[in-house]
Formats: structure tokens, C-alpha cells, sequence
């Protein structure tokens, strides 16, 4: 076996020769790199469940003809050719293919001379000579166009996040996957559960009602909405949160739930306000305790003043767009 790994894919060229017409420039032989960039682009599927991660890179080789094979480098940390994966992914290109699952261990690959892909570890200079390709362009153009598509969410208190975002990527036909680094992290993430009930908006929006009180974000990544850890750095208030905050609201509701509120408040503010679910957990905040609020043209900013007193007390906090119910003290 050679030092960098395995290699695999080699194939053999049958030329049929016939007639030679020099009236035409011959066209110039297809280079190794040029060929792997070609395969590059081609689609595949992805479909593995607990394999290990040299297994899986091994089989996309066979399967386009090319070589892949890991440096030195690749191999010391953590064993990660043994990393068992589990994934479903079909109809992407192997380029967004490869970059999610290298993506997922801190990889990339160099393209070598002889068009073989070497498994090296990913740095901020080496990723940031991806270039995006044709496919891949035209599916963030596309993913674009179904993030503004109007969907409804409406989940009682027996759903997980995982089922919300597996009906959101159903109903609008698109792929939707977790960072795996994130879900280790916190290992009962995908199991959180998420009373959600909003009216219709864009798809865009109720990705990020559901996602932002976990701290998370969605972005078009490698051919589909990939959803990973949020940035943290400060983003500027967006102007309808400004005009929701002083929106006048009226209720009258009789013993609802912290999310019948707040799904009542995204239905007259047109943006989601939301329970900060794992706050409010920590709290020890129920999300069924009953409120009775009866308020007549008061702005949104006000309303809190006009609940039962909770221990901690209730704040509204914006985040991306959403504004959260959570504990005073647990956000600013």
C-alpha cells in the first residue's frame, strides 16, 4: 500500500481508430487534473450507515474512477480514517459531496498533478482556494429560491427539532443537514423538543424561529441548507423586529401555554417570537403554565409587563431576525 493511503479508480482507455479529418483542429487531450475536475462535477449519492470514513472515500472512488488517498498528515489525528459516518445525501455533485464529509473532520484535498485527490488537513489558506462550481452555483440559486418559499410549522409539544427540520426539508423538497460537529457537541440536540406552531412566512424565516433558541444558524453550503453553530459576532437589528417591538398588539387569551403566546404575538407581529426553549428549561420555567392576559393596543415591548410574574422573570430578547420569550439574566 502506498505511504499516502489507498488508491483506486485507475481505469483503461480502448481508442477505436477510423477515418482522420484534417480540415478540423484536433481537440487537445483531456489532462489528469482536467479529468478529475470533470468527475468533480458529476453527481453521485451518499448513502452509508455507521462506515468507516476510509470505506466511504474508497467507495466513491470506484464508483467515479478516480484515486483518492490520504497524506501523512490526514491519518494521525484520531483514527479519522476509522470514524464510522452515516449519511444520506443523493443527487450532489461529488465535489459538495467530498468538501461535507471532509468538512466534518477538519479535511480538505489537494488535487494532485496526476489528477489524483490527496486527503490533507484543512487550513484557512487551503480552503480558501475553493472555488464554487457550475453545480454548485446553480444549486445555491436554486436553494435560494426555496428559502423565500412560504411554509407553515405547526408542531405540538411531542415534536423534536430533528422532526421539524425533516418535515421543512420534505415539504420543500431540499436537503437539509446538521453539522456533525455540532450534534457531538450536544449529543440531545437532534432530540430537543420544539413546540412550534407560526404561521406562514418564508422558509427562511421559520428555519431560524426553530434553530435560533439553540443557537444555531442555517446557510447554503456544498449544494444544500446546512445547519451549524451561529455567529456569534453582532448582527444589526433588522427593521421589521424594530417595528414589531412597537407594533400595538391586543390580546385576550384564557389559560394558554408560553407558546400559544408567542405563536399569537408571530401572528400580529408577522415576526416569530418564539420560547426560548432551552433557557427557559433551565429556569425551570414549564411552558405550559397557564396565562391569562387581556391587553388592548399596547406595544409588543409592553406585554411582558402584563404577564404573571415568573421566576426569573420573562424578557424579550432578538436574535437573526427572531425574538425570543426567555428568563431575564439568561440573554442580552
Amino acid at each position: 500500500m502506498p505511504a499516502h493511503g489507498w488508491l483506486v479508480g485507475s481505469c483503461l482507455l480502448v481508442a477505436v481508430v477510423g477515418p482522420v479529418s484534417f480540415s478540423r483542429a484536433q481537440q487537445p487531450a483531456e489532462t489528469p487534473q482536467q479529468r478529475t475536475e470533470r468527475i468533480l462535477d458529476e453527481k453521485t449519492t451518499a448513502e452509508f450507515l455507521k462506515t468507516p470514513f476510509s470505506d466511504v472515500l474508497k467507495s466513491f472512488a470506484e464508483m467515479h474512477g478516480v484515486d483518492i488517498g490520504f497524506s501523512p498528515e490526514a491519518m494521525k489525528p484520531a483514527l479519522v480514517r476509522d470514524e464510522l459516518v452515516s449519511v444520506n445525501l443523493t443527487q450532489k455533485s461529488l465535489r459538495s459531496v467530498l468538501y461535507f464529509l471532509l468538512d466534518q473532520y477538519g479535511l480538505n484535498y489537494a488535487l494532485q498533478p496526476n489528477g489524483m485527490l490527496l486527503i490533507i488537513p484543512a487550513t484557512k489558506e487551503n480552503l480558501a482556494m475553493r472555488i464554487e462550481s457550475k453545480p454548485q452555483r446553480v444549486a445555491r440559486e436554486k436553494l435560494t429560491k426555496v428559502l423565500k418559499e412560504e411554509t407553515t410549522c405547526q408542531f405540538s409539544e411531542a415534536a423534536r427539532l430533528s422532526d421539524v427540520v425533516m418535515f421543512l426539508s420534505d415539504q420543500h423538497d431540499c436537503t437539509i443537514a446538521f453539522d456533525r460537529n455540532v450534534l457531538k457537541e450536544r449529543k440531545t440536540l437532534s432530540r430537543e423538543l420544539l413546540p412550534l406552531t407560526l404561521p406562514r412566512m418564508p422558509l427562511e424565516q421559520a428555519l431560524r424561529a426553530a434553530l435560533v433558541p439553540f443557537g444555531l444558524r442555517a446557510t447554503i453550503q456544498n449544494e444544500m441548507i446546512f445547519i451549524t453553530a451561529r455567529d456569534e459576532k453582532e448582527v444589526a437589528r433588522p427593521a421589521e423586529v424594530d417595528k414589531a417591538y412597537a407594533q400595538e398588539i391586543n390580546l385576550d387569551l384564557k389559560a394558554r401555554s408560553i407558546p400559544q403566546l408567542a405563536s399569537e404575538l408571530t401572528s400580529q407581529t408577522k415576526v416569530p417570537v418564539v420560547p426560548d426553549f432551552p433557557a427557559l428549561a433551565a429556569a425551570k420555567i414549564k411552558l405550559s403554565m397557564p396565562i391569562d392576559i387581556e391587553v388592548k393596543k399596547a406595544p409588543l415591548r409592553d406585554i411582558l409587563k402584563a404577564l404573571p410574574v415568573a421566576v426569573p422573570p420573562l424578557q424579550f430578547v432578538d436574535r437573526d431576525g427572531v425574538i425570543l420569550i426567555t428568563p431575564v439574566g439568561e440573554r442580552k
